[in-house]
């Protein structure tokens, strides 16, 4: 018996050319580096048999599969880090021939189709990062967004991480297999949670002093305190431990250098008051209470940003970089 491969990329070896005691002959394909189908025919004597294969394409997983789990940006510039210490990312996992996609609103706060979990793991330098979600977005159902925390004894640097995933039967993950990349870890990598409002259109998720949510309408009001929630602050004091709240009654509050609020067009910074703490009962979520200025700007999308200066002066760590947020202000 011959074995061909009459088209496609890949290889034979250990053919068997003559059959054993059960009329059976075989051949090992070894699938090549160019992804499409392959044909294999195996011929004995005037007849053939035609074996049609398909060679996949690798799963690439780059930092741009890295995402902050708020703001849902890839690292940058030296000033937009995606991921830090203890913070909520998101990691976009999904067919290589689709680009990587953002999905519509942070999963903590939204709305996704649960899927049972195919992930064994997530690592960072060896170190497990607890899984927090496992979905596929609405949006784009080739893909699935697994969230996790970056675990917070991981020092900042170039960090190796590795996610083992198992099969579900569906292209193009093989039978168990470790993916790998190498991603940046910054000091900080602030990213503000939102939620898009009744226009469709994303904003702030943030609370009034009385506690109901700030909206297009009921909108935050000049002299008011106002509450948002952030991942990625920074180091905190007393220390938070991966996978864990803040001990209760204890506040773990940010020991950065500073963590800036800059509303409308820049020239309205705003000190956090209060609170710049660990929010007690959500793992790698952060709350900045801050007031809004007497004279802020008013209108459905005044521009919100968050910075966090963590150790070197200059080095600030902006979230949703080149956009920042938005907040309806009355």
């Amino acid at each position: 018996m011959q074995f061909a491969v009459t088209t496609g990329s890949a290889s034979l070896s250990l053919v068997s050319k003559t059959t054993d005691g059960y009329g059976d002959a075989q051949a090992t394909v070894t699938a090549g580096s160019t992804p499409g189908p392959v044909t294999v025919v195996a011929t004995v004597g005037s007849s053939s048999v035609t074996f049609h294969l398909t060679v996949a394409a690798s799963f690439g997983l780059t930092p741009a599969n890295f995402l902050n789990g708020a703001g849902f940006f890839a690292t940058g510039d030296k000033n937009s880090g995606a991921l830090s210490p203890c913070s909520i990312g998101t990691l976009v996992f999904g067919d290589p021939q689709t680009e990587v996609s953002p999905p519509a609103a942070p999963n903590l706060f939204s709305t996704v189709i649960p899927q049972s979990s195919f992930v064994e793991g997530v690592s960072f330098n060896s170190k497990a990062a607890p899984i927090l979600n496992v979905t596929t977005d609405a949006a784009n159902i080739d893909q699935t967004l697994i969230t996790f925390q970056v675990p917070c004894d991981v020092a900042p640097g170039s960090v190796s991480v590795s996610i083992t995933v198992q099969n579900i039967g569906a292209f193009p993950f093989p039978p168990q297999f470790t993916y790998t990349a190498t991603v940046e870890i910054r000091s900080a990598s602030p990213g503000i949670y939102e939620a898009p409002m009744t226009d469709g259109v994303r904003r702030v998720i943030g609370f009034r002093p009385d506690g109901t949510f700030v909206s297009l309408q009921n909108p935050a009001q000049r002299g008011e305190i106002i509450r948002i929630y952030i991942t990625g602050i920074g180091p905190t004091s007393p220390p938070l431990k991966t996978q864990a709240l803040p001990t209760p009654g204890v506040d773990s509050v940010s020991t950065a250098a500073y963590v800036a609020m800059v509303l409308g067009d820049n020239t309205h910074e705003v000190a956090v008051l209060s609170s710049s703490r660990a929010a007690p009962s959500l793992i790698g979520v952060y709350e900045i209470s801050f007031q809004v200025p007497a004279d802020a700007p008013t209108g459905n999308d005044v521009f919100l940003e968050v910075g966090v200066l963590v150790t070197n002066p200059g080095d600030y760590q902006f979230a949703q970089p080149n956009v920042g947020s938005h907040i309806p202000i009355q």
